[in-house]
């Protein structure tokens, strides 16, 4: 049973890798960040259910885990033509957090098991990160994260879900 878990959360991180790779860094102590990421899925019900019928909670699955402050209010605003458009308010010099804070993004498709990462390409200041994914994605059901990564690449954030969306 537990090695069923363990390639579940194996073969859900290796699609993540580059935003886990970022994302969990900081607790690469001893260990790759990956592996850190796989711990956290077994130790805090992620990969859930019973045998043999276990699946991943998306709503609980975090790209990113840190000190850094996170997103304030942030939303998938629309999933159109192949595009996703994530915004959140911009909330800069809160506790640890910058202007030029950059985005952490993945976009997971739970049908097809595949993940769109978009890494450091808008800033907290922007208050929007457009996604772009597959044309086959259309009507199936995804779901959107958002972290933020310091611009010394020292800090990360605590991602978050913002839920599951079907894009048109």
């Amino acid at each position: 049973m537990q090695r069923m878990r363990l390639s579940i959360a194996s073969g859900f991180s290796k699609d993540l890798r580059p935003v886990v790779n970022i994302g969990w860094k900081n607790f690469a102590v001893k260990k790759t960040a990956e592996n850190a990421f796989i711990s956290y899925l077994l130790n805090n019900g992620v990969i859930n259910g019973d045998y043999p019928d276990y699946g991943i909670d998306y709503s609980n699955v975090l790209i990113s885990s840190g000190t850094l402050t996170g997103a304030l209010n942030p939303v998938v605003a629309s999933a159109e033509n192949g595009v996703c458009v994530i915004t959140w308010k911009n909330n800069s010099y809160v506790f640890t957090s910058k202007p030029t804070d950059r985005t952490i993004v993945a976009v997971i498709n739970v049908i097809k098991n595949k993940v769109v990462c978009v890494l450091e390409q808008a800033l907290r200041e922007q208050e929007i990160q457009e996604v772009e994914f597959p044309r086959e994605w259309l009507g199936e059901e995804c779901y959107a994260y958002l972290g933020f990564i310091s611009k010394s690449g020292k800090l990360v954030s605590n991602s978050d879900c913002l839920g599951s969306f079907l894009p048109q």
